[in-house]
């Protein structure tokens, strides 16, 4: 982990951190891991170019308590609520980041009119990338 934010830094590169566990942050024995991550991106001087990605809504306030700077993505697996909505606002989350198989036109606008970026991963044909490009 150490060696690849070495090298995002060397050439300039944004780190994505992708933390991916099944019950959350906060409901796992690998909690201790979190604080461990964000401490070595912060002393590498990367907060501000680095992304951590969770993929459970109940996480972005532990992480966001974790550092003010760093820059959170959320990866949904599901619909896209006004609270997660709300939640993702409140703990300053950048992008709501959907899989292809699940977004649908209504999360995305819900997600933007809301003033967050949409992505879409895991788009493996040109329809696909088609549809997404227009649900916005």
């Amino acid at each position: 982990f150490e060696e690849y934010l070495d090298i995002c830094k060397k050439y300039g590169m944004t780190a994505i951190i992708d933390l991916k566990y099944e019950n959350g942050l906060t409901r796992n024995p690998d909690t201790e891991l979190s604080p461990a991550i964000i401490k070595m991106i912060e002393e590498k001087g990367m907060l501000d170019s680095c992304v951590i990605q969770t993929n459970h809504f109940n996480d972005l306030p532990y992480i966001r308590s974790q550092s003010e700077d760093v820059r959170i993505w959320l990866l949904s697996h599901d619909s896209v609520t006004s609270d997660n909505i709300q939640l993702a606002l409140e703990n300053d989350v950048e992008c709501i980041n959907f899989k292809s198989s699940t977004y649908n036109e209504t999360s995305i606008k819900k997600v933007t009119d809301a003033g967050l970026d949409a992505c879409v991963w895991n788009v493996t044909t040109a329809a696909e990338k088609q549809g997404c490009l227009n649900a916005g």
